[in-house]
Order: C-alpha cells, then sequence, then structure tokens
C-alpha cells in the first residue's frame, strides 16, 4: 500500500489544517480580548444558519 495522498485528500487535508490555525488564532484573540467569546445562543443561531445553507 502506497503512503502517496491522492489530491482530494490533500486538499482536505489541507482544509482541515487550515481549520485548526484559524481556531487556534480565534481563541487567542479571544484570550487577549480582541475578539468576544460566543455564548450559547450565538452557536444556536450559527448553526441554525448551517441548516438555511443546507
Amino acid at each position: 500500500m502506497s503512503n502517496q495522498m491522492t489530491a482530494p485528500n490533500d486538499e482536505r487535508y489541507c482544509s482541515i489544517e487550515e481549520s485548526i490555525k484559524e481556531s487556534f488564532e480565534e481563541i487567542r484573540l479571544m484570550r487577549e480580548g480582541k475578539k468576544k467569546k460566543n455564548t450559547l445562543e450565538d452557536l444556536w443561531a450559527e448553526m441554525a444558519e448551517w441548516k438555511k445553507d443546507e
């Protein structure tokens, strides 16, 4: 079995890696007080937006 990744897997890996980096950046900004922390209501509203897009 080959260790080489196919292009779709590479793209998925990159998007996961980018997502993780963005999440850590958001956490850093929240800790520094530069970004508002989400409340539970904010998260429910965001999930409702995702449902609309589906």
